[in-house]
């Protein structure tokens, strides 16, 4: 769960970092933040239903799609910087 709250809050930092230094990186990467939103509850669900191995799963795949996130926005600022995107 450490490792989720943590991959999160540097996904928002991405993008506020990057919005301050006027880019737009809304809409960019799998897991924006409903989508963390709507994943943690639904394991926070699974796992109050007793269901701790689904939970678990659920997690780690949750994990894996943040860190795809947080890749994919901060090549995506590199490049922006670079001028290389849009």
């Amino acid at each position: 769960m450490a490792i989720f709250l943590g991959t999160s809050l540097v996904v928002s930092y991405e993008r506020a970092k990057a919005e301050s230094l006027g880019m737009k990186v809304e809409g960019i990467g799998i897991m924006e933040r409903a989508e963390r939103i709507l994943a943690l509850s639904v394991i926070i669900l699974l796992y109050e239903l007793d269901m701790y191995v689904l939970a678990t799963y659920l997690l780690i795949i949750t994990i894996v799609l943040i860190i795809i996130t947080l890749v994919h926005r901060l090549l995506t600022i590199v490049f922006m910087i670079r001028g290389l995107g849009s």
